[in-house]
């Protein structure tokens, strides 16, 4: 059984562009977020594989991401697992002292 590291949140994004190599963008609808990644809907993402390296414009910020699953959906999208590889800037813990 896999056990999630960290916990999804509904997100309040909506929608983010995605780029792999020099292929044009891609939009997907964000449904979920952890500090991990996040979770997205495609109508179009056949093409994206496990383990692609993409560029996310995530709240206006380019992130490196990491496809980690492309699932077809019933409805004729795909359910696509994002996996961040861009870390975040140390932050400074700043005390009263």
């Amino acid at each position: 059984m896999h056990l999630r590291q960290w916990m999804r949140f509904p997100s309040e994004i909506g929608t983010v562009t995605l780029r792999r190599d020099e292929e044009g963008r891609l939009m997907a609808d964000v449904l979920d977020e952890s500090f991990a990644g996040m979770g997205l809907t495609m109508a179009e993402a056949g093409h994206l594989e496990t383990n692609d390296h993409v560029k996310v414009s995530y709240r206006g910020q380019p992130m490196d991401a990491r496809v980690r699953h492309v699932s077809p959906m019933s409805n004729g999208y795909y359910r696509v697992g994002m996996e961040w590889v861009t870390r975040a800037p140390r932050l400074r813990l700043v005390t009263g002292d």
